[in-house]
């Protein structure tokens, strides 16, 4: 059965309301420093970390932690995974063989298919919204 999802935010309700912010996230120093084999510096524990907010707020229903997290990955190239990716699509084409370690393959697959599930979920409520006559994420 789907999560209970909580009502999407109103004009007088920030969107960011009780979404975690950047300090909260330093904060987790020691998550976001784990290391992932083939991602440099800290970029491979910020991944899960991100990931693990992701499904975390997915499963919960938290359309407003969804909104705020979702809004910083899909607008920019989050943490290079796409310059990763292309990188590695390139490597692959011209020498046949994948030069990205695979518990980075791991954890940026983990990544993308919990920011599309988180998609996928925001999308069908609105269109449960729009349909039932409610209010839709615009407002």
């Amino acid at each position: 059965s789907p999560p209970r999802v909580r009502q999407i935010s109103t004009i007088d309700e920030p969107l960011n309301r009780g979404a975690v912010s950047n300090s909260d996230l330093l904060a987790e120093s020691s998550r976001l420093a784990y290391p992932v084999a083939g991602l440099s510096g800290m970029t491979g524990g910020v991944l899960l970390v991100t990931t693990e907010r992701l499904r975390e707020a997915r499963e919960a229903g938290d359309v407003q932690q969804l909104l705020f997290l979702l809004a910083g990955i899909v607008k920019r190239n989050h943490l290079g995974v796409d310059d990763t990716l292309l990188g590695e699509a390139r490597q692959v084409a011209e020498t046949g063989r994948s030069g990205l370690h695979g518990d980075a393959r791991g954890a940026i697959g983990d990544f993308m298919r919990d920011t599309a599930k988180c998609i996928r979920m925001l999308a069908s409520e609105a269109g449960r919204r729009t349909h039932a006559g409610g209010e839709t994420a615009g407002g």
